[in-house]
C-alpha cells in the first residue's frame, strides 16, 4: 500500500501538469496496483496457512513415527527375550522328541512372524519418514514461488513509478 500511496501523491503533485488522458492512464495503473499488492496480501496469508497446517500434519506424522519407532523397539526387545528351543535331551523318547520338533516348528513360526511384522514397520517408518520429507520439500517451494511473486510485484511497481515520471 506504500507504493499506491506514493503514485496518488505523484498524480496530485503532477495533476495540474499532465493532461486529463494521463491522469485516467496512471489512475489505471494504481488501480492494478493496488489489485496486484491485494493479490500478493491473500497469497501470503495462503502461504501462511499452508505454512502452519503443514506443521500440524508434520506434529501428527512425528507422533506417529514415535509409535512406529516405539513397536520396532518392542518387536526387537521380543525377540530377544524369547530363548530358542533346547535340543532334545533323550533321543530313546520318541514322544519327547516329537514334543520337542513341535516346540522347534512354534519357534521357527514365531521368528517368522516376527520377521514379517518387523518389515512392515520398517516400512511404515520410511513411509513416514518419505512423507514428512515431501512435506518440508513442498512447504520449501511454496515459500520460493511466494518469493518470486514478490519479486515480481516489485518488478511491476518499478515500472509503473518509472512510468508515471
Amino acid at each position: 500500500m506504500k507504493t499506491t500511496t506514493i503514485v496518488l501523491a505523484s498524480l496530485l503533485v503532477l495533476g495540474s501538469v499532465m493532461s486529463t488522458a494521463d491522469v485516467r492512464a496512471l489512475d489505471t495503473l494504481v488501480n492494478e496496483l493496488n489489485t496486484l499488492e491485494t493479490a500478493m496480501a491473500k497469497v501470503q496469508q495462503l502461504v501462511l496457512q499452508v505454512e502452519r497446517q503443514s506443521g500440524m500434519f508434520n506434529r501428527l506424522l512425528v507422533k506417529k513415527l514415535g509409535r512406529v519407532r516405539e513397536a520396532k523397539t518392542k518387536v526387537l526387545l521380543s525377540i530377544g527375550r524369547k530363548q530358542p528351543p533346547r535340543a532334545h535331551d533323550s533321543p530313546h523318547s520318541p514322544a519327547g522328541a516329537a514334543r520337542d520338533q513341535n516346540v522347534q516348528t512354534r519357534h521357527t513360526q514365531w521368528i517368522s512372524v516376527s520377521t514379517q511384522l518387523m518389515s512392515e514397520i520398517q516400512q511404515s517408518e520410511r513411509e513416514l519418514l518419505d512423507l514428512l520429507q515431501e512435506a518440508r520439500r513442498n512447504t520449501n517451494e511454496l515459500w520460493e514461488a511466494y518469493a518470486n511473486l514478490k519479486e515480481a510485484e516489485a518488478r511491476t511497481t518499478r515500472a509503473i513509478m518509472s512510468g508515471s515520471r
